[in-house]
């Protein structure tokens, strides 16, 4: 049996960098795959380093300090990572990396998140806030780093 994989009217490939199309292609390979029972667990991206993290704000005035963050989420394992939290209007990343925050479940990653690119040639260990549109809006699901 086949499946199709249907596009949301939302999805510009135009649009796309390169490396956000490469990354949604393996995506939707890893879906595909998990569809006929497949384990998609092989198929992964590079695990990012302990100096990659995200925090996210417990405090609606969290700010350049520790306080008011929660602990260091890592992605050391490559995989994303289920959030379930509808207060989030910013994050505080860290490293190098493209840190993506969706809205969806970790399923449906690439469904109109939000997305920072921090390159290794321009930064190695330090953090910034960034601001989150499209999980103030509609709360956020998961989130990933690829390191590749």
């Amino acid at each position: 049996r086949i499946k199709v994989l249907r596009i949301p009217p939302c999805f510009d490939p135009a649009a796309m960098q390169p490396s956000s199309a490469h990354l949604l292609l393996r995506l939707l390979l890893v879906a595909a795959l998990g569809s006929c029972g497949v384990q998609a667990t092989s198929l992964r991206t590079r695990a990012c380093g302990p100096q990659t993290y995200v925090r996210l704000p417990i405090s609606p005035t969290a700010g350049a300090g520790d306080k008011g963050w929660t602990p260091e989420f890592f992605f050391t394992s490559g995989k994303p990572q289920p959030i379930g939290r509808f207060d989030v209007t910013k994050a505080k990343i860290c490293g190098p990396g493209k840190f993506i925050f969706s809205p969806t479940t970790c399923g449906n990653l690439m469904y109109s998140p939000d997305i920072f690119t921090r390159s290794r040639a321009e930064v190695t260990t330090g953090c910034t806030i960034v601001n989150l549109d499209k999980a103030k809006t509609a709360g956020l699901g998961c989130i990933f780093v690829d390191c590749d």
